[in-house]
């Protein structure tokens, strides 16, 4: 993962936005000592440091931490890594805001988290501690739970009574090789914040990371003019636009209930995919375009059409809506053709195809 590029794109919005003499605060928690080197704990260190070398800065001591500063589009992020230790992470947090005069919108906080499994982001603009330490005194010192704070899953792959020892531990060598590819693709191109859902662009798609830790996915061409996402930006309506390199692509989302997505499949499946009464595959489109659309035989029409059968019997159990009544028929004298077409008792076609005119 290119930490310059996701840390850059993570502030993007606000950069655009603010007055160019803002300052941003990352702060990357941890304990500080050769003990604590590479342990589950001191992941916010581990990431400042990959931000730090991706912008080619180096930390050096100060009060109550290390610190680096880089500039970008004009404006000034401070990397801070406190040397108070994690339970008096506050401390430092609040120095530094206050010595630098950074609005708690500009500050973001880095660190781990027994809650999430492991290889597990999630961003929050606000929230509990969690029981986190570090965090808890960051609330306190700052009288606020709402600040933004970038939350590693650790997992919590230990006994009763061992929760200390085990964020004290090194990562083992297993978890240090799946560390940084627990995405959906590792090769971030982008990073946005949407309307409080972190959004990554990549050489395979794009995806949304939910707040259960989830991922919603978005590629091929179902979604986009192409997989190599160049950038991602919040679109009108509530829809997001993502910018490929064949083209810009939009997602929209629209909420419906359950039979109005149905329904919605049902239009699109009669209009497009119903040949002799069986719902069929269809080829021969550019990019999507169903004007170009061809449905053909397939040696799976009996499969395909039993599901579409199956659910318009339900449909017609449920409703007793005539016109599933008559979708039902219809697929039921389609399997009948396939029984009678061969002459062979036992013996069905798998799909059949009319050819010339009697």
């Amino acid at each position: 993962m290119n930490t310059k590029s996701f840390f850059k794109r993570l502030f993007k919005k606000e950069i655009d936005n603010l007055d160019p003499m803002k300052k941003y605060l990352i702060v990357g928690l941890g304990n500080i000592g050769a003990d604590y080197e590479n342990t589950r704990h001191n992941i916010g260190f581990k990431i400042l440091d990959y931000l730090a070398n991706d912008f080619k800065v180096s930390f050096d001591s100060d009060k109550l931490g290390a610190t680096t500063t880089f500039r970008f589009k004009g404006r000034t992020f401070i990397l801070l890594k406190p040397s108070t230790y994690m339970n008096l992470s506050g401390k430092a947090v609040k120095y530094w805001m206050t010595n630098e005069k950074i609005a708690v919108d500009n500050l973001l906080i880095v660190t781990d988290d027994l809650n999430i499994d492991f290889g597990t982001i999630r961003f929050k603009a606000k929230g509990s501690d969690g029981g986190h330490n570090g965090l808890k005194d960051i609330q306190e010192k700052l009288n606020s739970a709402t600040y933004p704070r970038l939350r590693f899953g650790v997992g919590a792959n230990y006994s009763k009574g061992r929760q200390v020892d085990f964020v004290l531990s090194k990562w083992s060598k297993e978890e240090e090789s799946e560390l940084i590819i627990k995405v959906p693709c590792p090769e971030i191109t982008d990073v946005e914040e949407i309307d409080g859902s972190l959004w990554f662009g990549s050489t395979w798609g794009a995806y949304r990371l939910n707040e259960d830790g989830k991922y919603d996915y978005y590629s091929s061409q179902r979604w986009l003019p192409d997989n190599k996402v160049t950038d991602i930006e919040p679109g009108p309506e509530g829809s997001v636009l993502i910018l490929t390199e064949s083209g810009l692509g939009q997602i929209c989302f629209e909420e419906m209930t359950l039979q109005e997505k149905a329904m919605q499949l049902e239009k699109i499946t009669r209009k497009n995919f119903i040949r002799y009464g069986f719902s069929s595959k269809g080829g021969g489109m550019t990019r999507g375009n169903l004007a170009q659309l061809t449905i053909r035989d397939s040696d799976n029409d009996g499969l395909w059409t039993g599901m579409y059968l199956g659910g318009q019997l339900f449909r017609y159990a449920v409703t007793k809506d005539a016109e599933a009544w008559e979708n039902c028929k219809e697929a039921l004298m389609g399997f009948e053709r396939l029984y009678s077409i061969t002459g062979v008792p036992g013996l069905p076609a798998r799909a059949y195809e009319v050819m010339g005119f009697e």
